[in-house]
């Protein structure tokens, strides 16, 4: 989506570029003849200005936690695609607030576990401000510019409760740090 913006600016201030908008908009500048950043340097710049957007991402953000111990699941990983291609987008969940952010655009989405460590070990146990949802996956719709913020719960799968998304499971087996440390 391109949008156009035509400004009337004063060309002797110093000016940036700042378009207000939603945090949860991606929309570089697609085409301008003048430059948009430190206007007025020069003291020649024209006093209107064409510049055109290019509407790229909507954000879905989110927040996720473990249903067991409160905390976030540090390293778990989604992946947001559609039914038919499930797997366009991934993100890991942050350690500190559990905070994770997905590109979209607008219609219907699924949010999964990323297949891998994140799938074995965990599973999705609820989730608020979404669509319905699957036993694997959650139904989210982005149906508006402002983007939407979620709030996924996981816990581990019975078996996996000492299991770590962080941890080397093959740390047995060794590597070169093992072998320089153990000798």
């Amino acid at each position: 989506m391109v949008c156009s913006l035509k400004l009337t600016l004063p060309s002797s201030p110093r000016l940036n570029k700042a378009a207000r908008r939603s945090a949860s908009l991606r929309a570089p500048i697609e085409h301008s003849r003048a430059a948009l950043f430190n206007r007025g340097e020069d003291g020649n710049a024209p006093s209107d200005v064409l510049a055109y957007f290019s509407l790229e991402h909507i954000l879905l953000e989110g927040h996720c936690f473990d249903e067991v111990s409160g905390s976030p699941p540090r390293g778990l990983q989604f992946v947001l695609g559609t039914a038919v291609n499930p797997s366009q987008f991934d993100t890991i969940v942050m350690a500190n607030l559990g905070y994770f952010q997905l590109k979209a655009n607008p219609g219907a989405w699924v949010l999964q576990l990323r297949e891998g460590k994140s799938k074995e070990i965990y599973e999705l146990s609820g989730h608020s401000n979404t669509e319905q949802s699957k036993n694997d996956s959650i139904r989210v719709l982005i149906d508006s510019f402002s983007g939407r913020t979620i709030r996924v719960r996981v816990s581990k799968q019975k078996g996996m409760e000492q299991r770590s998304l962080l941890s080397n499971d093959n740390e047995e087996e060794g590597g070169i740090w093992n072998t320089i440390s153990n000798t």
